[in-house]
């Protein structure tokens, strides 16, 4: 028998917690292994989970303390590293570029059928990635903001290119290229139709000025 996949809910809304918590229980093949309110409950909880690793994240795309892809960021470049679901309002285009630069696996929409989720949840597990189409026109808004460079990095972690790949086929070391994925994704969290500023990312510059490492510093952030 396939053993079941764990997962973590990370959600500031009690009723959705408690919503999904029992939904997935059912699930014969899902096991909510904890749930998080916000991104610094899932920081404080994620040593005590590595013991049973997590198989699946779902991460609220919007939480009270953190953007939700800069949790995905810091989530996906932990070893091991779980898949990553984003729960957003609607599966909107213009999330799916700031969440391939984050590694999220799918941007799964609130308003879609619930009884859906299980099935998101396990193809996340399994390696695949399900994240929105994107028209050229809301692609040329979010890539004008990044540089050049970084243009390239965008591109194959679009089309599902491994991290350790990237760098290698670029030429630099894995800490850099992490570096510079915190600080596409600090200028990709804004509004996706570039009419608004970045929004803020406080937990994870909190941490970056507590614990500096290459895992959670953007050398663009002040």
């Amino acid at each position: 028998m396939t053993a079941a996949i764990r997962v973590l809910v990370v959600d500031d809304h009690p009723a959705v917690r408690t919503g999904m918590h029992a939904m997935l229980e059912r699930d014969p093949g899902i096991v909510v292994a904890a749930t998080a309110a916000t991104g610094g409950e899932a920081h404080t909880m994620w040593p005590a989970l590595e013991g049973a690793p997590v198989d699946v994240v779902l991460v609220d795309h919007h939480l009270p303390d953190e953007d939700g892809f800069s949790l995905c960021l810091w989530l996906t470049t932990r070893e091991p590293a779980p898949a990553v679901v984003i729960a957003a309002a609607t599966a909107d285009e213009a999330l799916a570029l700031p969440a391939a630069v984050a590694g999220a696996s799918a941007v799964w929409a609130k308003t879609s059928d619930p009884h859906g989720l299980p099935g998101v949840l396990r193809a996340a597990a399994e390696g695949e990635r399900d994240l929105p189409p994107v028209s050229p026109s809301v692609g040329a808004v979010q890539a004008a903001r990044l540089s050049s460079d970084d243009l390239p990095i965008l591109g194959m972690l679009r089309n599902g290119v491994a991290p350790a790949e990237i760098a290698a086929t670029l030429g630099v070391k894995a800490a850099e290229l992490a570096a510079r994925r915190w600080a596409m994704l600090e200028v990709l969290s804004g509004s996706p139709r570039g009419d608004d500023r970045p929004r803020a990312m406080p937990r994870i510059q909190t941490i970056r000025r507590a614990f500096p490492s290459t895992a959670t510093t953007s050398p663009r952030w002040s």
